[in-house]
Formats: C-alpha cells, structure tokens, sequence
C-alpha cells in the first residue's frame, strides 16, 4: 500500500504560502487585492521529519507510560462518557503503549483520500504531504506549528495503528475509532492539555452499526458474519485450490466494503484549536 523504507530525505512538502501584512477581516475566500503573499515563506515537511516526530512522539509516551503518577490516561479519564458514546462498550478504552519499529516516510502521491496510512505488511507508516497541505491551508493561520500540530495528531493517529497491528477487515472499523480516539487523548497529553487541530469523532461516527445497547446491527453485521463464515469455509481442508480460491474472492469483495466503510472525515477544531500549542521536541528525543 505505500513505498518501502528510504534512509534518504525525500520529495519534500508542496510550499505552503503563508500570508504577510495585515491581518484582514474576512474568511478563507478568494479574490479581491491585498498585499499578496511572500513566495519565499514556505514550509517543508519530508520523511526525515516525519522520523525524527514519531520518535520524539514515542519517547516522550514511553517516558509518561512509565511514570506513575503522570501516567498515560485512558480516554474515559479525560472525556465525558457521553462524548464517547460506545467506545469503552466496545472495548476500545484499554490500549497499552508499546514502542514500535515501522519506518516512517513521506510521499507527495494522494493515497485514496488518506492523511496517513499504516502498511502492515510493509512495516512502515506513510503521511502523504499534498493532504496534509491542503488541510494545513485550511487553517486561519498556517505556520510550521500549524504543520506539526497537523501532522504530530495524523502520526499519533498512525502510531496507535502500529500498535494494534493487523486487522481482520471487519475490525477496521474499530480500529480507526480507537486510533482517532487515543490519537486526540494523547495528543492533548503531550501537549501541555491543548486542543488539537482536529475533533474527536462524533457520537454518530463512533456509535455507527451499532444499536442502543451498542450491539453490532445491520449491514455491518450480516457483513462481518458471512466474512466469518468464509474464514472458517478457507480454513477447511478438505477444500481443493479451485474452491480455496473461489472463497479468498468473495472474502476480497466483503472485505472491499469494510475499507470503504472505515473512513471519515477529520474535522477541524476552529477557534478551540491552540496554535500555541508545544511539543517540545528535543535532539534528544528525535533520536531512535
């Protein structure tokens, strides 16, 4: 799903032009004159950087998870339980922190809409620049902090996938309510309690395919059913190859459907969004 490991610096973010002068009155609209934008002002991100974040991200988790009284938090200690709605049901609320090895790169291609993606087989996570940007740019102010609060939540984000590696296709579903979850905890955490640059899923988001007990129901049931019953069906083997290989594609097709389902829209804070916000990334820490 993405480009293997590279120990190279590579193709850097597209420039973020970041306006000077007057502040101005108006949204995020075109046209009209105004004092332009200075060209050399722009902002590059590539895969060293995107390294030497997720190292100082997973140092600095590292270090709280082995404390004991500043410990890493669990999302039902820090967000109201009706803004999390099935979450701690579905058993999502326990993830351990766990340092991990997947090499981190970046790429200016557009992956399927994607900020970040985590490829298991490859072992490596890959945050794909030309999103970001346009994400970036849709700030009130974009500067390098804007860059790295984005991109410090997307890896977070990234690193939880690491951390619960591969997953059945209908566990995907989960895993990225899980991911976006932890992602937003952990960033407010590592961040002196300031409000990411992205929300927290809503309530319809985390609660979808599920029912008022937070039972799994409908579509997605029947789907992640008939998907069990072709793993057991493959797992038989009495089945010659033919069969085998009959079965692996109508798996591909209901798996197709889970990957559709999986993604959402990452909205953004607004004015609850700290632009101030420090991560404090020391040489130290950006160290393996």
């Amino acid at each position: 799903m993405a480009e293997p490991p590279v120990t190279t610096r590579v193709a850097p973010l597209p420039p973020i032009d970041i306006p000077v002068g007057g502040s101005g009155g108006g949204g995020s609209g075109g046209g009209g004159g105004g004092e332009g934008k200075k060209k050399e002002d722009v902002i590059k991100f590539d895969s060293q950087d995107a390294r030497e974040l997720k190292n100082c991200l997973m140092n600095k988790l590292e270090a709280l998870s082995k404390k004991k009284e500043e410990k890493l938090k669990k999302p039902s200690e820090v967000i109201k339980e009706k803004d999390l709605g099935c979450f701690v049901k579905m058993g999502l609320d326990d993830l351990q922190f766990g340092k991990t090895s997947y090499s981190w790169l970046t790429d200016t291609n557009e992956k399927r809409g994607h900020l970040g993606v985590t490829d298991h087989s490859l072992q490596n996570v890959t945050l794909y620049t030309t999103r970001i940007s346009r994400r970036v740019d849709q700030f009130r102010h974009k500067s390098e902090k804007t860059l790295r609060h984005v991109t410090s939540q997307i890896s977070l984000d990234e690193l939880v996938h690491t951390i619960q590696g591969r997953p059945k296709p209908y566990e995907m579903y989960a895993q990225q309510v899980q991911a976006n979850v932890f992602a937003y905890v952990w960033y407010k955490q590592l961040h002196n309690d300031s409000t990411p640059p992205f929300r927290l899923y809503d309530l319809d988001t985390i609660n979808k395919h599920r029912d008022k007990d937070c039972n799994l129901t409908g579509k997605f049931l029947t789907e992640k059913q008939k998907y069990q019953n072709l793993e057991k069906q493959y797992a038989d083997k009495n089945k010659t190859a033919k069969e085998k290989a009959e079965i692996q594609t109508k798996m591909q097709v209901i798996a197709d459907w889970f990957e559709r389902d999986m993604t959402h829209e990452l909205r953004l804070h607004g004015l609850l969004y700290d632009e101030n916000a420090d991560l404090g990334c020391t040489e130290k820490d950006k160290k393996d």
